[in-house]
């Protein structure tokens, strides 16, 4: 019971996330056709700029958590407190998400178990932020060079907030974002019965425990699925809001997973090419974009970290390359590839309907945005693992089903409006 209704505050405090700074039920936005579900992940996504902001100095979470949730309780009062009876009326729309929020988080704290890379690696990270250490303290951990810190950072951040000691409280933030993220796609300002069984069904086709064993994939495929609407949103209304949210995104992913660079490039590749804007506009974005990846740079030297890709990727393997040993890869990759990309419905699906508009005459702007996401993605794939010096079929084994699971997040809202206009099609000739 007791667990239970820490399950129950943490729901709260998570959405908080949600809520502030900007009134979600309000109008300030409106002149930028946005419903009140977009209003919360733009809040979703700038809270967490913030608290990525916050993790990179030098201070302990004890000394300023206090400080932060007593911001965020005033910042609250202030936006709603004029309309609280009409906050609580409209927050009712996320009932579904508390009750699949409750039943998940149920599940992870039954399970426990911990991923590989989150027993050697985030797990551990997550405890120096937890026990009162800084970003600074991240050095004395050696292998702390391999991978970003934000997704462990907010893994003890939010452990710190519960009532007792237990690892997997930190964890469930990863579960509120993915439940959130798959709502944000199903929802629309009003609710039907058809778009609530059209959220469980993915949760149900896409929730497996161990992607929330800390692993970090999680959180990427998250913030993947919210881009997808993003880009789909500016493409109908080529609104500028939708530019500066798919960056506030990549920044994201810079410091939680090496391969939120690829798909944060992947983005801003497409944007410059595919994305019918002014050549200022492109340069402007990308010039942001750049600010953000030296910023990150800036930050590791500033703390001594010695960043490197991996130790299995050098200059010195690559120049020996021969054709006997990339046809060996490409052979393997392109089974494993095809294995596991059946054994994702979100791939899967995906592949299919790329194939399929291919052979029409027209083609919109946003499916061809789709089109050159796979296309890029899937060469990102073949590089990753032909340029890495180890076994490529121990690699291939251990981490491309996370790969494609973390990258098939871009695809899903494609795949629903796909299927959406099916359903529309078969009924219009019924």
């Amino acid at each position: 019971m007791i667990e239970l209704i820490q399950i129950f505050l943490l729901y709260i405090i998570f959405s908080v996330t949600l809520f502030v700074p900007v009134n979600v039920f309000g109008h300030s936005l409106k002149k930028y056709k946005v419903d009140s579900l977009q209003i919360s992940t733009i809040n979703l996504i700038i809270n967490l700029n913030l608290l990525l902001f916050i993790s990179l100095l030098n201070y302990s979470i004890d000394i300023y958590q206090g400080y932060l949730v007593a911001f965020y309780l005033i910042i609250f009062l202030i936006t709603y407190h004029k309309s609280l009876s009409n906050f609580y009326k409209n927050y009712f729309q996320y009932r579904y998400v508390f009750i699949i929020f409750l039943i998940l988080a149920i599940n992870v704290a039954s399970e426990l178990k911990l991923g590989w890379d989150a027993q050697f690696f985030y797990y551990i990270k997550s405890l120096y932020f937890f026990e009162g250490k800084t970003i600074l303290n991240l050095n004395d951990f050696v292998s702390n060079k391999y991978h970003p810190h934000f997704g462990s950072y907010l893994w003890g951040f939010f452990r710190n907030l519960s009532m007792n000691d237990i690892e997997y409280t930190g964890r469930l933030f990863y579960v509120y974002i993915f439940c959130i993220s798959i709502f944000y796609l199903t929802s629309k300002e009003k609710n039907n019965y058809l778009n609530i069984v059209i959220y469980l069904i993915i949760i149900i086709a896409t929730y497996q425990y161990k992607y929330f064993s800390g692993l970090q994939d999680i959180l990427l495929f998250s913030i993947l699925v919210i881009i997808s609407k993003y880009i789909h949103n500016y493409t109908v209304s080529k609104e500028k809001i939708y530019l500066f949210l798919i960056l506030l995104c990549c920044n994201l992913m810079l410091w939680i997973k090496s391969e939120g660079l690829v798909y944060s490039l992947i983005l801003i590749l497409i944007i410059n090419f595919l994305f019918k804007e002014k050549l200022k506009t492109k340069i402007l974005i990308t010039t942001i974009f750049l600010i953000s990846y030296l910023f990150k740079k800036y930050i590791y030297m500033y703390y001594g970290f010695n960043e490197v890709a991996q130790e299995t990727y050098s200059l010195e393997y690559i120049y020996n390359l021969n054709f006997e040993i990339i046809f060996y890869k490409l052979k393997h990759i392109t089974s494993w590839l095809i294995y596991y990309s059946l054994n994702n419905i979100i791939i899967t699906l995906g592949a299919v309907f790329i194939m399929i508009g291919i052979a029409k005459k027209y083609r919109s702007n946003y499916e061809n945005i789709i089109r050159l996401h796979l296309f890029l993605t899937i060469g990102f794939i073949y590089s990753a693992y032909i340029f890495r010096d180890h076994d490529v079929i121990v690699a291939l084994r251990v981490t491309m089903e996370r790969l494609l699971m973390s990258s098939s997040g871009f695809y899903l809202y494609y795949i629903l409006i796909k299927l959406e206009n099916i359903f529309k099609k078969n009924n219009t000739l019924a």
